[in-house]
């Protein structure tokens, strides 16, 4: 399922997403099969421009810069995050968030 807003589906459906982007990671961060995981094609790529991000204790934001106004049905939240795997994978997830997450000006 996605990790971002737990759609079920195939799995041939899911892309592997970097969850700290592989062009700004070092090559033992690139190795670390902890840094990517998976997500729908929608929610991989509003993580990726940083309309969603993920913050500790594993909650699932979404950036007051995303106009869910426009997109009322796009963007499903669950916050039920995977709790082990945000502990395991923190420095990814702050490292997004820090840094690529869309915060308000």
């Amino acid at each position: 399922y996605c990790i971002i807003c737990k759609s079920k589906a195939p799995l041939y459906l899911f892309e592997c997403a970097h969850i700290k982007p592989r062009s700004v990671s070092n090559n033992e961060e690139r190795n670390d099969t902890g840094i990517v995981s998976w997500m729908c094609r929608n929610c991989h790529k509003f993580y990726d421009v940083g309309d969603v991000s993920v913050i500790d204790p594993g909650i699932v934001v979404v950036s007051p810069e995303f106009n869910s106004m426009i997109y009322p049905n796009i963007l499903k939240i669950d916050n039920t995050f995977n709790i082990k795997d945000y502990e395991k994978n923190r420095e990814y997830y702050d490292y997004h968030f820090q840094n690529i997450f869309k915060k308000k000006n």
